[in-house]
């Protein structure tokens, strides 16, 4: 995976944080740089933080960034386990039930699936959609190869742990 310069690294995180271009202001700076130094150029990485603070309160916001800047060696698992630990319980099992079942099928199938099983599938999806922890094109979900590794591992860890 190929980094981003520091222009494309805010860029990218302002638009996933802030829905803007660049930092309007000093806080948002502040939590801009306190992020990239974390991400070290990875968009996947990037794009998963700020979407996650997409919304969040500014005290949220500073929280997490801490979180961030807690974790020893910056690492690309520890970032995506970030984001999926902020999911609520519904949002990981559907998370973890496409990774493993649902990765490159069609979103309508795969809704229709989810909603015989969870509350509020549709807007669940769309929620993992936003965090960007899934993506949909032409109607068909996808994930990168990252994060199906981490449901993958996920979900083992699960079965081996239940039996």
């Amino acid at each position: 995976m190929e980094e981003l310069d520091d222009d494309e690294s805010i860029k990218l995180f302002c638009q996933r944080a802030f829905k803007s271009n660049h930092p309007t202001e000093f806080h948002q700076l502040k939590l801009s740089q306190m992020v990239l130094s974390f991400a070290n150029g990875n968009p996947l990485a990037i794009k998963v933080i700020g979407s996650s603070l997409c919304s969040k309160t500014q005290s949220y916001k500073e929280r997490e960034a801490k979180k961030l800047k807690q974790v020893p060696k910056p690492d690309i698992q520890k970032l995506l386990k970030w984001s999926f630990d902020g999911l609520e319980c519904e949002e990981k099992e559907m998370f973890l039930d496409i990774a493993c079942l649902f990765k490159g099928e069609d979103r309508d199938f795969v809704t229709r699936i989810m909603e015989a099983c969870y509350l509020s599938a549709y807007s669940r999806i769309e929620n993992l959609v936003d965090k960007s922890l899934i993506s949909v094109s032409e109607n068909e979900i996808n994930m990168h190869d990252l994060l199906q590794q981490m449901g993958l591992g996920y979900r083992l860890q699960l079965i081996t742990f239940r039996a």
